[in-house]
């Protein structure tokens, strides 16, 4: 049963009525934060202008309605147990109470954050990070959304939120057991042969432990039936059951079990009713605030689809199952002859039978994290390799497959290393290529590197929760887009990129023109971030000749500072696939500085984009 199917006659609306007093009283922060938001970064306008701008009846009872729709929608997937009203009470107004202690400072301190009064911006940078991340699963997921949305929200703001991908608490064993146990109607050693206490890893939403299954319990279902170790036995029946009966037994019919080393994810128990209890918490609160006059467009973004989409995503960890069946499916179409040791990129099988919205088993895939590795202790040649690695697994499956894994830093990317080192120097092995790493296994002094290491392996592709797609048009457009950039037609391209604002002149009669200046500014932009590789007999560059070379992340950063500008909201499909973009450069940048994106991109958009147009680039270079 759904408590706010009938919301009007449920008394924890009451309580969040009575509560709507002490909301009053940190008004003005709420007020300063949102100054920060109007102001300091114009994205935000974008976010809120269509609503502040709705005065028209009619167009805001639609909106209502549609928010009503989407709301009622994400609380249906989250579904939390059921209460009685009496605890229901209780829960919001503990839930409430922590809010207000965890993010009233946070407000207070905005307008002195805004104004950089005695340089607390970057302090006010601080605490915002750490009130996300102290207000638990849901905030810490908001806080990851905003980070990925830099054409929507301030740079600083993105930079600092992004940290909360990194560490996250974790819950009990015993929690573990239950959320299995609700999943599969079975127990955990019913499931599993083997089963690790410790979490390897936890994450806001869910944690792992690694775990082993026997894959052939039926042909090894006797292995440990021996009949010595049936009872109390006279030596008699322990010659006769050992020597005689059992020997042709153990020939013939016992077959040792073998096992499969799978990760479980098991989502952390508690954070449905918390979601549940912050999103309406937040968003009766936001109604409460757009009816102050003033403040009509300050309302939670649960209409935004994709806001709500990738709440989904990430509460339903089926969704992640489906996208690694899918990444696996379209990179083995291409990859029929390969095995597991000449594969370029790997994806964790998903076990099918053991995969629900709450617990995902899929194999375990050993790997170092790249961000593990001491890249000074690589060459530059095996840094180059890694680098490119990176970059064909990103092509296929933004150019190829339209379907692109959406958080690819360095600690969802693994590589299975193995050392190729030519001097055969590998004698403290592949833990001496680790940061940090001045002992060995038993703890003796590991000698410094004399030499560095070539690795080499397939990369191993984790956490694929988050995804990035566009329409079948879109593609065609992206792929088009990248192609002007690398012949430097800055203006179509430009034209191309403006493409994916969100236009709707009903609300904003203005949007055209913004967009206009915005492709404007934007083709100086691109234009002005090409370098050239040919020079003349003065020294001077030979435009047009060659492919031109382009830094990405220095070019996005300064998009998104012209989308703050004109108050421009790019599609959040197209933005996902940038935001990508931004994350993977950043890995490949640090592997090899000298990456070169264009000219790497080339092949790609030839062969999968049949842009043939730019075979003789191909050539050239």
């Amino acid at each position: 049963m759904d408590i706010f199917a009938h919301s009007t006659q449920n008394p924890s609306e009451i309580v969040l009525a009575s509560l709507c007093v002490v909301v009053l009283i940190i008004m003005a922060g709420v007020a300063s934060s949102m100054l920060w938001h109007a102001t300091h970064h114009p994205r935000s306008n974008a976010v809120y202008a269509a609503a502040a701008a709705a005065d028209d009846e009619e167009m805001q009872q639609e909106q209502e309605v549609d928010d009503e729709k989407a709301w009622q929608h994400l609380m249906q997937t989250i579904a939390p147990q059921q209460h009685s009203w009496i605890v229901w009470m209780w829960l919001y107004m503990a839930r409430f109470t922590f809010l207000v202690y965890n993010f009233t400072p946070m407000l207070l301190l905005a307008p002195l954050a805004y104004f950089n009064v005695f340089g607390i911006k970057r302090y006010w940078l601080s605490l915002m990070h750490g009130s996300f991340a102290n207000g638990g699963s849901t905030f810490i997921k908001i806080g990851q959304w905003i980070s990925m949305r830099s054409d929507l929200f301030p740079i600083e703001i993105c930079d600092s939120l992004s940290e909360l991908r990194l560490r996250a608490p974790s819950h009990s064993f015993e929690e573990t057991c239950q959320v299995i146990r609700d999943a599969f109607g079975r127990d955990v050693d019913e499931i599993f042969d083997r089963f690790y206490i410790e979490p390897c890893a936890s994450g806001s939403v869910a944690q792992i432990h690694k775990a082993q299954i026997c894959i052939n319990a039926d042909e090894s279902s006797n292995y440990f039936d021996d009949a010595k170790y049936s009872g109390n036995r006279s030596i008699f029946d322990w010659v006769w059951n050992t020597l005689v009966t059992q020997r042709h037994a153990r020939t013939n019919k016992i077959v040792s079990p073998a096992y499969l080393e799978v990760a479980v994810k098991v989502r952390h128990p508690d954070i449905l009713e918390s979601m549940y209890l912050d999103i309406s918490i937040m968003y009766f609160l936001s109604n409460v605030v757009s009816s102050i006059p003033g403040l009509q467009g300050l309302k939670f973004p649960i209409h935004q689809t994709d806001f709500t989409q990738y709440l989904e995503s990430q509460i339903d960890l089926s969704f992640e199952g489906e996208s690694l069946r899918k990444m696996r499916k379209n990179f083995a179409r291409y990859n029929n002859d390969a095995n597991e040791h000449t594969k370029n990129v790997i994806f964790p099988r998903v076990i099918d039978e053991l995969c629900t919205s709450s617990v995902l088993v899929e194999t375990w895939e050993y790997g170092v994290p790249l961000c593990n590795l001491d890249l000074e202790k690589l060459t530059p040649e095996c840094r180059h390799s890694i680098a490119k690695q990176c970059y064909d697994v990103f092509m296929k499956m933004a150019l190829r497959d339209n379907f692109v894994h959406g958080d690819c830093h360095s600690g969802n990317i693994l590589i299975r290393a193995l050392d190729v080192t030519q001097d055969g120097s590998n004698q403290t092995g592949l833990v001496s290529l680790l940061k940090d790493r001045t002992e060995g296994w038993y703890g003796q002094a590991l000698p410094k590197e004399k030499v560095k290491r070539d690795i080499e392996g397939p990369l191993i592709f984790l956490d694929a929760g988050l995804t990035a797609s566009l329409t079948k048009h879109g593609h065609e457009r992206f792929g088009v887009m990248m192609g002007h950039i690398a012949t430097a037609k800055c203006k179509e391209a430009a034209e191309l990129f403006g493409s994916w604002a969100l236009m709707d002149v009903e609300k904003d009669p203005q949007c055209f023109e913004r967009q206009a200046r915005f492709v404007t500014d934007l083709a100086d932009i691109i234009e002005s971030s090409l370098r050239w590789r040919y020079k003349d007999e003065h020294g001077n560059d030979i435009v047009s000749k060659g492919i031109p070379y382009i830094s990405i992340g220095p070019l996005l950063r300064n998009v998104l500072v012209l989308t703050q500008r004109e108050h421009i909201t790019l599609d959040s499909s197209f933005s996902a696939v940038i935001a990508s973009l931004g994350i993977i450069e950043g890995l490949i940048k640090t592997l090899d500085p000298s990456a070169d994106f264009l000219q790497w991109g080339v092949p790609y958009l030839v062969k999968y984009r049949k842009l043939d147009a730019l075979k003789y680039l191909m050539s050239n270079n």
